[in-house]
């Protein structure tokens, strides 16, 4: 394997891939992804592309994985494009609207950080 392919098997690595439903039927499962995700990555990145539904649980989760990767040390971070159904559970839990409806908006959010 030359290094070009080691960067990018490393670079792949450290993706986590969500897919399916963010909700509470789904909460243990993908909790349980995600901790273990962030226990082993330095920096965890995640794809919400192919996420279908999201609800509250589902956007505390991901809260919750920005809290724990910040306490950790771990940063976590939101990559490639954001679902319909996750930018539509953005402002019915509060989240004001425009604000976090892309992955970069949404990794701050998650870091803790506010919009400028």
């Amino acid at each position: 394997m030359d290094q070009v392919d080691e960067d990018r098997r490393e670079a792949e690595d450290t993706c986590l891939v969500l897919t399916g439903e963010l909700t509470l039927r789904e909460a243990e499962a993908q909790h349980a992804r995600l901790l273990g995700a962030l226990q082993e990555q330095a920096t965890l990145e995640l794809d919400l592309s192919a996420v279908t539904e999201v609800d509250l649980c589902g956007l505390q989760l991901l809260l919750s994985a920005g809290s724990s990767g910040r306490r950790l040390g771990r940063p976590v971070r939101v990559r490639g494009t954001l679902p319909e159904a996750l930018r539509a559970a953005l402002p019915r839990a509060g989240f004001p609207v425009g604000a976090g409806t892309d992955a970069e908006a949404l990794s701050l959010w998650m870091q803790g950080e506010k919009q400028q």
